[in-house]
């Protein structure tokens, strides 16, 4: 996934990631799911090398704080979606 990250394709990524928001936000429950596994393994990428530190800060050595900050608009999304999702189809 780290390869994708690059500048020149990081307009690209986050307009795939806007798409698989858009699908994960289905009334499909099975749809959900399969694009909620996606969502884990992107965020335990992102938070498990160092889960404390902030993300606020660029990291100029491609560290995990970049990364966080490159995908949190997306990442508050989907904390958005996960929220609708959990408390009107459950």
């Amino acid at each position: 996934m780290q390869l994708l990250e690059g500048p020149q394709y990081q307009q690209v990524l986050l307009q795939a990631h806007q798409y698989l928001l858009n699908v994960t936000d289905v009334d499909e429950r099975e749809i959900f799911k399969v694009c909620l596994e996606y969502w884990n393994k992107l965020v335990l990428e992102l938070y498990s090398v160092s889960p404390f530190a902030q993300a606020a800060p660029l990291m100029l050595n491609g560290g995990s704080s970049d990364r966080r900050v490159l995908y949190g608009p997306i990442l508050s999304k989907l904390r958005l979606v996960r929220l609708v999702f959990w408390i009107f189809r459950f």
